[in-house]
């Protein structure tokens, strides 16, 4: 990293949360996204990357509830892009239809309060309807975040329809 920094690679910053943190230039990201691409290990580390990104949603979501939302809401804030590149890989053809269920039922409730939720809404619809198999467990909360962005896109027949099947997988779980 250091390495990096010295040639401006990448910048070191605080954010407002106070943690320190290094942010690269997207024509870096795309140079060693592309070379992950060419490693055998590939499928491994974005599985491990997006579990990472799980367990940090798993952590911060419920705060988004309470007395600390904003500290959370600027955690999750500050790893947006990679909370969408987790999203994206795990609800790939690559990727892991139980990991993104799981980050969608973490993370609507922030997509909600950004105000910018038509890629995870159309994610997320995608999802829950090609997952009617996968365990109400899982569903449930993904299908209730999913009813919920569409709701906020003023697509109400369809939000009433999915709400209906978030109440019945949470019926399931009892």
């Amino acid at each position: 990293l250091s390495a990096l920094a010295d040639h401006s690679l990448l910048r070191r910053y605080t954010d407002q949360a106070g943690s320190h943190r290094v942010s690269l230039l997207q024509s870096i990201r795309e140079f060693a996204r592309d070379r992950l691409a060419l490693l055998p290990e590939e499928h491994e580390v974005r599985r491990r990357h997006a579990g990472h990104y799980l367990a940090l949603a798993e952590s911060l979501g419920p705060q988004l509830w309470g007395g600390g939302q904003m500290d959370a809401f600027r955690a999750l804030h500050a790893e947006a892009l990679d909370l969408r590149a987790a999203l994206l890989w795990a609800a790939g053809p690559d990727g892991s239809a139980g990991l993104a269920l799981r980050l969608v039922g973490d993370l609507w409730h922030y997509w909600e309060l950004t105000g910018d939720v038509t890629e995870q809404q159309r994610i997320a619809v995608e999802l829950v309807e090609a997952t009617p198999d996968a365990a109400p467990q899982l569903r449930a909360p993904a299908l209730s975040g999913a009813a919920t962005l569409t709701w906020s896109l003023n697509q109400y027949d369809l939000a009433a329809h999915l709400h209906r099947q978030a109440l019945e997988a949470f019926r399931e779980t009892g």
